[in-house]
């Protein structure tokens, strides 16, 4: 398994992979993250909603785990996340989305990759 960190999402081939995979997942999430943008983008159809949606964690770090080349889970998360305002809160990693395609399920990938965000 091949692991390729990245902090924006500039590559439109890294682009286009993870859209089909959170395509493949968006339906698991409740409400789905492509439901989340519906009522602001009501004309926009799934795919085009899950663009938005990558637009929106522009700033956060996204991991992409690659089967020779298939990519077959996207994370994307904060490093460093802090509330300031909470006493004792220690800065921490804030994992906002995991998405493990279906066929490659149940064989530690997000763990993998969990371990990897530490690492750093």
């Amino acid at each position: 398994m091949r692991i390729v960190h990245i902090k924006n999402i500039n590559n439109e081939v890294q682009k286009e992979e993870i859209l089909q995979l959170l395509m493949k997942c968006d339906n698991e999430f409740y409400p789905s993250l492509s439901e989340r943008r519906k009522e602001r983008f009501p004309d926009k159809n799934q795919k085009e909603l899950l663009g938005i949606y990558l637009k929106e964690k522009d700033k956060h770090h996204h991991l992409l785990a690659y089967k020779e080349e298939t990519l077959i889970c996207y994370v994307n998360f904060m490093p460093s996340y802090n509330l300031p305002d909470i006493k004792g809160y220690e800065k921490s990693i804030h994992i906002d989305t995991t998405c493990v395609h279906p066929e490659y399920r149940s064989n530690g990938i997000a763990q993998v990759l969990y371990k990897y965000m530490e690492s750093e």
